[in-house]
Formats: structure tokens, sequence, C-alpha cells
């Protein structure tokens, strides 16, 4: 885990004005996870809580998700709140596409949280 951002997610200050319920607000179910984690309550911790805050019913949550798909919902979540989260996790990427007949280039830059890397295998 990136020590930066779980600096950040255990120095949030809940506020339920500004947050609504601890049960429905994932930025303190997941500091309360984290904490947990850090103190070494248990062997293990339930995440239930946090999966709780993110309003997934039972199809969701007996679905398996991949970690980007997660990081993707989490970090919306999160950078919609705070801008902590392009701090950490942001960049830009340029990309240029040229005519191979004209020359004409096409310049675009994107902003990212993630750079999805296709993985290539060859059977042997």
């Amino acid at each position: 885990m990136i020590r930066e951002f779980r600096i950040k997610i255990l120095a949030f200050e809940y506020n339920e004005q500004i947050h609504g319920k601890r049960e429905k607000c994932i930025q303190f179910q997941l500091q309360k996870l984290f904490a947990r984690l850090q103190l070494k309550f248990l062997q293990t911790e339930k995440t239930d809580g946090l999966t709780n805050s993110f309003n997934w019913g039972y199809t969701e949550l007996s679905e398996q998700h991949d970690i980007q798909e997660l990081c993707r919902i989490l970090f919306d979540i999160l950078n919609d709140k705070s801008d902590w989260i392009n701090e950490l996790f942001g960049g830009l990427l340029s990309s240029v596409v040229e005519c191979s007949e004209c020359k004409n280039k096409s310049e675009r830059v994107d902003s990212f949280l993630d750079i999805p890397l296709p993985v290539i295998s060859e059977c042997t």
C-alpha cells in the first residue's frame, strides 16, 4: 500500500453534517479498517463496513471484482471529496496520431488515475 494514501485516510476527519452517516461514508469505513489493521486487533479483519458503504447489493457482492475496478470506484468517490487522489495517483498522458499519407498530426492530452497495461503471454 502507498504510505501517503494510508496517511491521508488515517488523517480523515469525519463530520456527519458533511459526510453523512458513518455506515455510508466510504472514507470513514476505510479509515476504520486501516486503523484496525494497523493496531492488529485480530488476525483477520472483516470488510463488511467498507463494502456496505459502497451501497452494493447482493448481486454486486456476489460478483468478483478486480482491483482496477475497485480502485476506479474508490478513487472516483474519494476524488469527488478531495483533490489529494490526483496528487498521489494522477498524471497526464499525451498521445500523438500522425496520418501516414498527409503527415498531419493530432495531439491529445488526457488525465489518468491508472494506466491499463495489456499483458501478452506466449504459449509454449
